[in-house]
């Protein structure tokens, strides 16, 4: 049902679904959704974000896609600055995937692509813009081939028509996927007056992401139901937080890994509780992750022809495999659901002289590598 209350782009409203549409280019889109989520904060826990709408193709040299097929974006490279983002690809789906190249105008012609690409003027923006509020595991770009830049041009056939005959399938996948979220999400621990003191002082010692919010509930969690001394564990912690010099949340890992430790080797008081954290799924036939290894990125200067035959399905090519590790507001726990391969090159030093520290067993020639 359309929401007249909201006047500064078109917002409609069903069962458990929130449909905004923003129109076209990079400002629009931004700006629709930078209102939507300051309005409608996202649960981390249970909501996704889809982005919907149509795009042009450069063909490739061996291209299968015609008008109206549709695809999940694999890529988003940002054509004015060069930038490249990534949407992790962990969660089954019915789509071919396909890398976008995110345009200001529209693109009259295709040429200097190496692959087939998807040619949008929104993505790299919206990616941009959703990040603080949805982790990159909970993004999906869909893209509907509009029309083949360069081609012949044909009738034209208006967005409601090309998108209208995948809605179901689309429908499908988003609620499928949000009854699991929901279904899995774990709800916070009930704590005493004490311990959310304590854990309280925790948090605004420790900055943390979305992603370590949520591993530190489950924590608590976790503590609360196997019965150990939460309060006399989150005390003994604080010392060491406090001697600590933490900056930024790169810096916080550690500690969280620290206090993850410290929980776990405690003695428990009562092994009776439920530890299913982490179980219960009615998504299909179990998990709606992908198998190990089904996403294999490769960067374009490794990866040969000859290794498809070793693999199920075509690579995501990638310039350097830094663009995906040094990504921020990853979900680390989702991700360790369902690993991708990467294939690399290492480059710059190879081999390292022994630190003076090492024992080099009476070796002149003491060197190790990574």
């Amino acid at each position: 049902k359309k929401q007249e209350k909201e006047t500064f782009y078109q917002l409609f409203e069903g069962e458990n679904v929130r449909l905004i549409i923003t129109g076209a280019g990079m400002i629009s889109a931004v700006a629709a959704a930078s209102r939507h989520f300051a309005l409608y904060p996202a649960a981390s826990g249970t909501d996704l974000v889809v982005n919907l709408g149509i795009a042009g193709i450069a063909p490739g040299s061996q291209s299968t896609a015609s008008v109206g097929d549709i695809f999940l974006v694999s890529k988003i490279t940002e054509s004015t600055t060069g930038r490249t983002f990534y949407p992790d690809i962990l969660y089954r789906h019915p789509f071919r995937l396909l890398p976008l190249v995110t345009r200001p105008a529209v693109c009259q012609n295709p040429a200097g692509y190496p692959e087939e690409t998807l040619l949008d003027m929104e993505a790299s923006a919206l990616y941009q813009a959703l990040l603080p509020h949805v982790s990159p595991d909970r993004m999906f770009f869909i893209k509907v081939i509009s029309d083949i830049p360069g081609a012949s041009p044909a009738q034209t056939i208006l967005p409601d028509k090309l998108l209208a005959p995948h809605t179901d399938l689309l429908l499908s996948f988003v609620n499928t996927l949000h009854t699991y979220f929901s279904e899995t999400a774990f709800t916070a621990p009930v704590l005493t007056l004490k311990e959310q003191e304590l854990s309280d002082t925790v948090t605004s010692l420790l900055p943390m992401t979305e992603a370590m919010l949520r591993d530190y509930t489950r924590l608590l969690r976790y503590a609360k139901l196997a019965g150990k001394p939460l309060s006399s564990l989150l005390q003994s912690f604080l010392p060491v937080l406090r001697e600590a010099d933490i900056h930024g949340k790169k810096q916080a890992m550690p500690y969280l890994a620290m206090l993850r430790e410290h929980i776990l080797d405690e003695a428990s008081d009562d092994v009776s509780g439920d530890f299913s954290v982490y179980e219960g799924s009615s998504f299909q036939t179990g998990s709606p992750f992908l198998p190990f290894f089904s996403t294999v990125y490769a960067e374009r200067d490794v990866w040969t022809p000859k290794w498809q035959e070793k693999l199920s399905a075509s690579p995501v090519l990638i310039d350097h495999y830094k663009d995906m590790f040094n990504r921020s507001h990853q979900d680390f726990s989702a991700q360790k659901k369902a690993p991708s391969l990467f294939l690399a090159k290492k480059t710059g030093t190879l081999i390292y002289k022994g630190a003076p520290v090492c024992q080099s067993f009476g070796n002149e020639h003491f060197y190790y590598t990574s």
